[in-house]
């Protein structure tokens, strides 16, 4: 597990919400975006996760929504981007309410541990 501690900041004055339509979407609405999350069916790992982001957002804006970086390992298709990373409760809330975010994945292993 990283030694990263979410801090709670999401300051996003760098991002221009015209230009992202999940963004904006999400400050129209009333209630907070929360991204799916999909429990491991078996033998999940703890603290692990892929996340991955509806078309057209990056890590940098994701960062960005965070207000922090964190190291993750990238992962992909041409139609679907995304990262995987160990994190804590705290961090993996954040992460879920970044509008960019379509949906989140523990992370699991072939076996028990």
């Amino acid at each position: 597990m990283s030694d990263h501690k979410y801090s709670g900041s999401n300051d996003n004055s760098g991002l221009d919400p015209s230009q992202d339509a999940t963004q904006k979407h999400a400050e129209t609405t009333k209630q907070a975006y929360e991204a799916p999350y999909h429990p491991a069916e078996q033998y999940p790992i703890p603290g692990s996760y892929m996340v991955g982001f509806f078309a057209g957002h990056i890590i940098a804006k994701h960062f960005a929504f965070l207000g922090c970086e964190f190291e993750f390992g990238k992962w992909g298709l041409e139609e679907k981007q995304g990262y995987s990373a160990d994190m804590d409760d705290a961090l993996l809330k954040a992460v879920r309410n970044d509008p960019g975010v379509e949906l989140v994945c523990h992370n699991a292993s072939g076996e028990r541990e």
